[in-house]
């Protein structure tokens, strides 16, 4: 079980500390590195990357609107575009 969970633990903590320091979006860095490290296709990596992406997300959203740092004349209609576009 340990030799499953210690790859994606490393992975996470890599490219969450390149994302912070770099801006980068931390998927560029984990769904490669999951795909090489373990034993999962491209297409499970991405959507695990995804998944795992969702409660830090939606915690720094709120953490930046909170902040004023979210412009509402912009977001509402990326996050719909973004949200047709994962369909596509």
């Amino acid at each position: 079980r340990w030799n499953r969970l210690l790859p994606a633990s490393v992975i996470g903590l890599g490219s969450g500390f390149l994302a912070g320091l770099f801006g980068v979006g931390g998927g560029a860095i984990v769904v490669p590195a999951l795909a090489l490290s373990t034993d999962m296709t491209h297409y499970q990596a991405l959507g695990t990357s995804l998944a795992a992406m969702t409660l830090p997300a939606v915690v720094g959203t709120l953490t930046h609107y909170g902040k004023g740092n979210v412009c509402m004349r912009v977001a509402p209609m990326l996050a719909l575009g973004s949200f047709v576009g994962a369909f596509a």
